[in-house]
């Protein structure tokens, strides 16, 4: 679910896709009283967060801990794998129904395009519920690279997670690399370990993408163009 949406846009998409169990952390929960009162069919809460659960939900651990797991139940091919909301920019946002066939595709081509290897390790420093960074978690899984998170970009957080997890790529906006270039912890850092930045969303200013070149010579920047419909 989308942080940046309202209450009303984030019950539609639960009430159109048929949703029955939400996972939340502790960053969720303040909002979704208001969203939980506009939403339908809606079984269970699962708490993901750092204390004990709150009272009507069930605990993601403990049902981890106290159940065995469940069966594989065959789903693949052209079977629907997830609907992925785009950005509304008409009105509500529009459910795009992928199957699994699309998502493994577009994996194994992500994998490739970008050169994604056993010694990849990115950095999920984009927002997971835009399909961006959510199909880039799949290259790199497919590729069986390593994942690093950090919980909302932060120019200095994101300097120093690439520099504590010696981070190779990551997946950024223009306007985040703007930022990360004017953030004082870059001239310690100087990324060292980065070997691309992957921009997408806007345009690239062209003095920036200079600026980036000047001062970064040893990290590869790499222009993406995606759209949620394309994965199918």
């Amino acid at each position: 679910m989308n942080l940046r949406w309202s209450t009303q846009e984030n019950a539609f998409s639960l009430n159109d896709s048929g949703a029955k169990v939400i996972f939340a952390d502790d960053k969720f929960l303040p909002a979704l009283p208001e969203i939980l009162a506009e939403a339908d069919g809606i079984e269970h809460l699962i708490y993901m967060g750092n204390v004990e659960a709150p009272e009507g939900w069930l605990d993601h651990d403990g049902l981890i801990a106290t159940n065995a797991a469940v069966e594989d139940v065959g789903c693949g091919g052209e079977d629907l794998a997830g609907i992925f909301y785009t950005g509304g920019t008409t009105g509500f946002p529009k459910g795009v129904m992928l199957s699994h066939r699309s998502l493994w595709s577009s994996s194994v081509g992500i994998a490739y395009a970008f050169k994604f290897e056993i010694a990849t390790r990115y950095l999920h420093a984009a927002p997971m519920f835009h399909l961006a960074d959510g199909a880039f978690s799949m290259g790199t899984t497919i590729a069986c690279g390593s994942h690093y998170f950090i919980p909302a970009f932060d120019p200095a957080a994101t300097n120093g997670a690439i520099e504590s997890h010696n981070v190779t790529d990551t997946l950024l906006v223009p306007t985040m690399v703007k930022m990360i270039l004017d953030c004082p912890a870059l001239a310690e850092s100087k990324l060292a370990s980065v070997k691309q930045i992957i921009y997408s969303a806007s345009p690239m200013p062209e003095s920036l993408i200079r600026e980036c070149l000047e001062r970064l010579p040893h990290v590869g920047f790499t222009q993406a163009y995606g759209q949620t419909e394309l994965h199918s």
